[in-house]
């Protein structure tokens, strides 16, 4: 017979092992920044702006390649995004497409790889949609 009390012990053992994974990610964040800090020398409030849109951009595409699977499809596909989210960037940087190595206009280009990164998905299941649709009308 099980104990009424049980799916409180497992809650509350889920939210201290949360908990506690978001106190170790979030100091290993706070280190890194300080290193990153002493090795450069000052720290600014925008230094690590272009992380933030690395990062998202490499899980996204990774997630429009793979799809959402386990852990470990995960986390191979999330290197495998930051591998082409940087090959994309160093593409656009080589054939120098703004003439100009404006700062503002690399972030405008990341952004819209990032963008093209949320719409891969979309079309995909959008094709797959229709596919089933006409599908259902072949075989009605």
């Amino acid at each position: 017979m099980r104990h009424k009390t049980s799916g409180y012990f497992l809650l509350s053992a889920l939210l201290v092992s949360l908990i506690l994974g978001l106190c170790i990610s979030n100091g290993l964040i706070g280190l890194a920044g300080a290193l990153v800090t002493h090795y450069v020398g000052y720290s600014d409030t925008s230094t690590s702006n272009g992380t933030l849109i690395y990062g998202l951009a490499a899980v996204i595409i990774g997630e429009a390649l793979f799809g959402k699977r386990g852990v470990t499809v995960g986390l191979i596909s999330a290197v495998c995004g930051s591998v082409i989210y940087k090959l994309i960037v160093t593409f656009v940087v080589d054939i120098e497409l703004f003439g100009t190595n404006s700062a503002n206009l690399m972030k405008l280009m990341c952004a819209v790889i990032v963008a093209a990164t949320f719409i891969i998905p979309a079309a995909k299941r959008t094709a797959r949609n229709r596919k089933v649709k006409k599908e259902a009308r072949r075989n009605a």
